[in-house]
């Protein structure tokens, strides 16, 4: 990471991983990259979809992954027009620096990834899903996978390296 003054601990990079409602999930190799919803539980990231398909395709083909989180940016509104005027008149520009900017946390997570084969795993993985995105139903979660699971392939991905950073602006004051 080049800029370390904006590198976040592994323990933030969870909370970034917990707080996005996907990531973009990237393979090793010739350039393939798919959204997907997921959930994680420790160092495991549990996601769903297909049994047919190019990830599947690519998963079989090298279990290399990457995957990338990025929480909602912010643009920072510090500044007032006259504070702006003001930095101008008194040619203090460096203001600027902290108007044309954006505040952001992302992590990334390189590792392996599998398809599930173990029935167990798969159901909890889809109840972890589940009481996620739709937690007033969690309870039915194993019956759906039960319904689905002839169709329905679900995946861990097994993080290896995790980085992650953000930036938070701070007003300076116009001098």
């Amino acid at each position: 990471m080049r800029r370390k003054d904006r590198a976040l601990s592994r323990e933030e990079a969870y909370h970034v991983m917990d707080a996005v409602s996907y990531a973009v999930l990237a393979f090793s190799g010739e350039a393939y990259a798919v959204p997907i919803s997921f959930v994680r539980e420790g160092d495991k990231l549990y996601m769903h979809g297909a049994k047919i398909g190019t990830k599947i395709t690519r998963i079989e083909e090298d279990s290399r992954a990457t995957m990338v989180f990025v929480e909602e940016p912010h643009v920072p509104d510090l500044y007032t027009d006259a504070e702006l005027e003001e930095a101008i008149a008194e040619d203090s520009m460096r203001v600027f620096s902290r108007v044309f900017t954006t505040d952001f946390r992302s992590a990334i997570a390189s590792g392996t990834i599998e398809v599930i084969r173990d029935d167990e795993e798969c159901a909890h993985a889809m109840e972890l899903l589940c009481q996620r995105y739709l937690p007033a139903k969690a309870k039915f979660a194993r019956a759906a996978y039960a319904s689905s699971k002839a169709r329905t392939a679900v995946l861990k991905f097994t993080m290896k390296d995790i980085t992650a950073k953000g930036k938070t602006t701070v007003k300076l004051p116009v001098e």
